[in-house]
Protein backbone atom coordinates (compact mmCIF):
# COMPACT_ATOMS: atom_id res chain seq x y z
CA UNK A 1 0.00 0.00 0.00
CA UNK A 2 1.61 2.89 -1.18
CA UNK A 3 0.27 5.82 0.48
CA UNK A 4 1.86 9.44 2.22
CA UNK A 5 2.20 9.87 5.58
CA UNK A 6 -0.42 12.30 5.81
CA UNK A 7 -3.14 9.76 4.31
CA UNK A 8 -6.41 10.14 5.20
CA UNK A 9 -8.82 6.71 5.93
CA UNK A 10 -12.02 9.22 5.00
CA UNK A 11 -13.65 10.26 2.19
CA UNK A 12 -11.91 13.04 0.51
CA UNK A 13 -14.02 16.41 -0.27
CA UNK A 14 -12.33 17.59 -3.09
CA UNK A 15 -11.79 14.89 -5.00
CA UNK A 16 -11.92 14.12 -9.03
CA UNK A 17 -16.10 15.04 -9.09
CA UNK A 18 -16.00 17.77 -7.08
CA UNK A 19 -12.79 19.06 -8.63
CA UNK A 20 -14.82 19.45 -12.23
CA UNK A 21 -17.67 20.62 -10.52
CA UNK A 22 -16.34 23.34 -9.22
CA UNK A 23 -14.48 24.12 -12.27
CA UNK A 24 -17.22 23.68 -14.42
CA UNK A 25 -19.50 26.44 -12.42
CA UNK A 26 -16.65 28.71 -12.49
CA UNK A 27 -16.14 28.65 -16.13
CA UNK A 28 -19.88 28.27 -17.09
CA UNK A 29 -20.28 31.59 -14.72
CA UNK A 30 -17.82 33.66 -15.90
CA UNK A 31 -19.18 32.81 -19.65
CA UNK A 32 -22.49 34.19 -18.32
CA UNK A 33 -21.14 37.20 -17.12
CA UNK A 34 -19.30 38.13 -20.26
CA UNK A 35 -22.16 37.27 -22.40
CA UNK A 36 -24.31 39.41 -19.75
CA UNK A 37 -22.13 42.28 -20.10
CA UNK A 38 -22.09 41.93 -24.16
CA UNK A 39 -25.86 42.23 -24.04
CA UNK A 40 -25.54 45.67 -22.70
CA UNK A 41 -23.29 46.49 -25.70
CA UNK A 42 -25.67 45.21 -28.48
CA UNK A 43 -29.08 47.09 -29.23
CA UNK A 44 -32.14 45.79 -28.13
CA UNK A 45 -34.25 43.86 -30.68
CA UNK A 46 -30.98 43.00 -33.39
CA UNK A 47 -30.84 39.29 -33.86
CA UNK A 48 -27.06 39.48 -32.18
CA UNK A 49 -28.86 40.95 -29.00
CA UNK A 50 -31.56 38.23 -29.54
CA UNK A 51 -28.73 35.36 -29.66
CA UNK A 52 -26.43 36.92 -27.03
CA UNK A 53 -29.36 37.13 -24.01
CA UNK A 54 -30.33 33.14 -25.13
CA UNK A 55 -26.76 32.11 -24.50
CA UNK A 56 -27.29 34.18 -21.36
CA UNK A 57 -29.56 31.93 -20.14
CA UNK A 58 -28.22 28.61 -21.47
CA UNK A 59 -24.97 29.68 -19.36
CA UNK A 60 -27.36 30.86 -16.22
CA UNK A 61 -28.93 27.45 -16.21
CA UNK A 62 -25.98 25.41 -16.54
CA UNK A 63 -23.55 27.31 -13.67
CA UNK A 64 -26.63 26.82 -11.40
CA UNK A 65 -27.31 23.30 -12.49
CA UNK A 66 -23.71 22.34 -11.51
CA UNK A 67 -23.26 24.67 -8.56
CA UNK A 68 -26.33 23.17 -7.43
CA UNK A 69 -24.67 19.70 -7.90
CA UNK A 70 -21.63 20.84 -6.13
CA UNK A 71 -23.57 22.16 -3.11
CA UNK A 72 -24.93 18.20 -2.85
CA UNK A 73 -22.20 16.79 -3.17
CA UNK A 74 -19.89 18.54 -0.60
CA UNK A 75 -23.05 18.12 1.72
CA UNK A 76 -23.24 14.31 1.30
CA UNK A 77 -19.39 13.84 1.43
CA UNK A 78 -19.27 15.63 4.42
CA UNK A 79 -22.00 13.95 6.36
CA UNK A 80 -20.10 10.65 4.86
CA UNK A 81 -16.91 11.86 6.29
CA UNK A 82 -17.91 12.70 9.78
CA UNK A 83 -19.45 9.30 9.78
CA UNK A 84 -16.49 7.78 8.64
CA UNK A 85 -14.38 9.52 11.19
CA UNK A 86 -16.91 8.53 13.80
CA UNK A 87 -16.83 4.79 13.04
CA UNK A 88 -12.99 4.86 13.02
CA UNK A 89 -12.76 6.42 16.60
CA UNK A 90 -14.69 3.53 17.66
CA UNK A 91 -13.07 1.20 15.87
CA UNK A 92 -9.16 2.49 16.94
CA UNK A 93 -9.15 0.54 20.02
CA UNK A 94 -9.10 -2.89 17.72
CA UNK A 95 -6.80 -1.31 15.43
CA UNK A 96 -4.24 -0.21 18.43
CA UNK A 97 -4.31 -4.16 19.62
CA UNK A 98 -3.51 -5.07 16.32
CA UNK A 99 -0.56 -2.40 16.29
CA UNK A 100 0.94 -3.77 19.37
CA UNK A 101 0.69 -7.55 18.36
CA UNK A 102 3.03 -6.63 15.27
CA UNK A 103 4.72 -4.54 17.65
CA UNK A 104 5.95 -7.81 19.93
CA UNK A 105 8.01 -9.31 16.51
CA UNK A 106 8.17 -6.57 13.43
CA UNK A 107 10.56 -4.33 14.76
CA UNK A 108 12.66 -6.67 16.28
CA UNK A 109 12.52 -9.05 13.13
CA UNK A 110 13.82 -5.76 11.09
CA UNK A 111 16.46 -5.03 13.74
CA UNK A 112 17.71 -8.52 14.73
CA UNK A 113 17.00 -10.97 11.67
CA UNK A 114 18.38 -11.29 8.24
CA UNK A 115 16.23 -11.60 5.10
CA UNK A 116 17.58 -12.40 1.78
CA UNK A 117 16.73 -14.48 -1.28
CA UNK A 118 13.24 -15.78 0.31
CA UNK A 119 15.77 -17.11 3.47
CA UNK A 120 15.56 -15.59 6.90
CA UNK A 121 18.56 -15.70 9.87
CA UNK A 122 18.53 -15.05 13.26
CA UNK A 123 19.96 -15.75 16.26
CA UNK A 124 17.98 -18.55 18.35
CA UNK A 125 19.46 -17.74 21.67
CA UNK A 126 17.23 -14.52 23.83
CA UNK A 127 18.33 -11.16 22.40
CA UNK A 128 18.96 -8.43 24.87
CA UNK A 129 17.80 -4.84 23.52
CA UNK A 130 17.20 -0.88 23.99
CA UNK A 131 15.09 1.25 21.72
CA UNK A 132 17.35 4.59 21.10
CA UNK A 133 14.36 6.35 19.82
CA UNK A 134 12.59 6.28 22.82
CA UNK A 135 14.77 8.99 24.70
CA UNK A 136 14.96 7.72 27.89
CA UNK A 137 16.12 4.09 29.39
CA UNK A 138 14.51 1.06 28.18
CA UNK A 139 16.03 -2.50 27.95
CA UNK A 140 13.55 -5.50 27.11
CA UNK A 141 14.70 -9.01 25.08
CA UNK A 142 13.56 -11.76 23.47
CA UNK A 143 13.47 -15.05 21.82
CA UNK A 144 12.99 -14.52 18.45
CA UNK A 145 11.99 -18.18 17.09
CA UNK A 146 9.64 -18.17 20.57
CA UNK A 147 7.63 -15.06 19.21
CA UNK A 148 7.53 -15.81 15.46
CA UNK A 149 6.19 -18.95 16.51
CA UNK A 150 3.30 -16.88 17.86
CA UNK A 151 3.25 -14.29 15.92
CA UNK A 152 0.67 -15.85 13.05
CA UNK A 153 -1.45 -17.02 15.46
CA UNK A 154 -2.04 -13.89 17.41
CA UNK A 155 -2.29 -11.19 14.66
CA UNK A 156 -4.59 -13.78 12.80
CA UNK A 157 -6.86 -13.48 16.20
CA UNK A 158 -6.71 -9.40 16.26
CA UNK A 159 -7.09 -8.97 12.56
CA UNK A 160 -10.25 -11.59 12.49
CA UNK A 161 -11.47 -9.02 15.35
CA UNK A 162 -11.48 -6.14 13.30
CA UNK A 163 -12.66 -7.67 10.25
CA UNK A 164 -15.55 -9.03 12.48
CA UNK A 165 -16.10 -5.81 13.99
CA UNK A 166 -20.55 -4.34 12.99
CA UNK A 167 -18.45 -0.88 12.91
CA UNK A 168 -16.03 -1.55 10.33
CA UNK A 169 -18.94 -2.03 7.53
CA UNK A 170 -18.88 2.48 8.43
CA UNK A 171 -15.25 2.85 7.94
CA UNK A 172 -14.14 4.17 4.67
CA UNK A 173 -13.40 0.83 2.67
CA UNK A 174 -9.29 1.97 2.81
CA UNK A 175 -9.72 0.62 6.16
CA UNK A 176 -11.04 -3.05 5.43
CA UNK A 177 -8.56 -3.13 2.68
CA UNK A 178 -5.73 -2.52 4.61
CA UNK A 179 -6.66 -5.21 7.47
CA UNK A 180 -7.29 -7.64 4.43
CA UNK A 181 -3.97 -7.08 2.82
CA UNK A 182 -2.71 -7.61 6.29
CA UNK A 183 -4.50 -10.74 6.89
CA UNK A 184 -3.50 -12.23 3.14
CA UNK A 185 0.06 -11.68 4.03
CA UNK A 186 2.25 -14.13 3.90
CA UNK A 187 4.87 -12.91 6.32
CA UNK A 188 3.88 -14.39 9.86
CA UNK A 189 3.29 -18.06 8.01
CA UNK A 190 6.60 -17.38 6.59
CA UNK A 191 7.95 -16.80 10.32
CA UNK A 192 5.93 -19.78 11.93
CA UNK A 193 7.81 -22.25 9.03
CA UNK A 194 11.12 -20.64 10.04
CA UNK A 195 11.03 -22.00 13.90
CA UNK A 196 10.77 -25.39 12.65
CA UNK A 197 14.05 -27.22 12.55
CA UNK A 198 12.93 -28.51 8.57
CA UNK A 199 12.99 -24.92 7.33
CA UNK A 200 16.09 -23.89 8.12
CA UNK A 201 18.32 -23.12 5.84
CA UNK A 202 15.67 -23.95 3.29
CA UNK A 203 13.67 -20.89 0.89
CA UNK A 204 10.60 -19.53 2.29
CA UNK A 205 8.20 -19.01 -0.93
CA UNK A 206 7.49 -14.89 -1.34
CA UNK A 207 9.68 -14.01 1.65
CA UNK A 208 10.83 -11.18 0.66
CA UNK A 209 7.69 -9.86 -1.37
CA UNK A 210 5.86 -10.15 2.01
CA UNK A 211 8.08 -8.51 3.91
CA UNK A 212 8.13 -5.68 1.73
CA UNK A 213 4.80 -5.09 1.65
CA UNK A 214 4.59 -5.57 5.46
CA UNK A 215 6.60 -2.83 5.74
CA UNK A 216 4.00 -0.80 3.86
CA UNK A 217 1.36 -2.06 5.99
CA UNK A 218 2.95 -1.34 9.17
CA UNK A 219 3.56 2.01 8.51
CA UNK A 220 0.27 3.03 7.17
CA UNK A 221 -1.74 1.17 10.49
CA UNK A 222 0.52 2.87 12.46
CA UNK A 223 -1.31 6.13 10.81
CA UNK A 224 -4.55 5.02 11.16
CA UNK A 225 -4.29 3.98 14.87
CA UNK A 226 -2.37 7.12 15.77
CA UNK A 227 0.74 5.00 17.07
CA UNK A 228 4.22 5.10 17.14
CA UNK A 229 5.95 2.81 14.48
CA UNK A 230 9.38 0.98 16.57
CA UNK A 231 12.67 2.40 14.90
CA UNK A 232 15.89 0.66 14.84
CA UNK A 233 16.63 -1.82 18.13
CA UNK A 234 20.21 -1.89 19.56
CA UNK A 235 21.26 -4.75 20.94
CA UNK A 236 22.52 -4.31 24.40
CA UNK A 237 26.92 -4.81 24.47
CA UNK A 238 27.81 -7.58 26.85
CA UNK A 239 28.65 -5.86 29.78
CA UNK A 240 25.30 -4.14 29.69
CA UNK A 241 23.26 -7.42 28.95
CA UNK A 242 24.97 -8.99 32.09
CA UNK A 243 24.04 -6.38 34.55
CA UNK A 244 20.40 -6.19 32.89
CA UNK A 245 20.21 -10.06 33.69
CA UNK A 246 20.97 -9.39 37.06
CA UNK A 247 18.75 -6.79 37.70
CA UNK A 248 16.10 -9.24 36.34
CA UNK A 249 17.14 -12.27 38.75
CA UNK A 250 17.31 -9.85 41.94
CA UNK A 251 13.28 -8.41 40.82
CA UNK A 252 12.10 -12.17 40.26
CA UNK A 253 13.45 -13.11 43.29
CA UNK A 254 10.60 -10.57 44.91
CA UNK A 255 7.75 -11.51 42.61
CA UNK A 256 5.35 -13.71 44.60
CA UNK A 257 2.59 -14.55 42.28
CA UNK A 258 2.47 -16.73 39.39
CA UNK A 259 2.42 -14.68 36.64
CA UNK A 260 2.29 -15.77 33.13
CA UNK A 261 1.97 -12.33 31.17
CA UNK A 262 5.18 -9.42 30.60
CA UNK A 263 6.28 -7.34 33.81
CA UNK A 264 8.21 -4.60 33.58
CA UNK A 265 9.97 -2.51 35.97
CA UNK A 266 9.80 0.80 35.03
CA UNK A 267 10.86 0.73 31.15
CA UNK A 268 12.58 -1.94 31.74
CA UNK A 269 10.92 -5.49 30.83
CA UNK A 270 11.54 -8.17 33.44
CA UNK A 271 9.49 -11.35 32.55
Amino acid sequence: MKKKQNINFTVTIWDGMNIFLAVATAVTTLIFIILFVICFAEDVGTPKHGFVLGMCGVFASLASAFFIAWIMRVYDIKHKKYQEQKALTILRPYLKKTFSTIELFFPQLKSFATINDDKIQYSMETIYYTDPSEGYANRSFINLREEFAKAYLNLEKDLQDCLNAPILFQCNEEIAILLTKLKLNGLTRNLLGSTDSLFNNSTLYSLNKNYDEFIELYNALAIISESKPTGQLKELSDEAKKEYIREIEIVKQHITSNHTGRIYKGRDRIQ
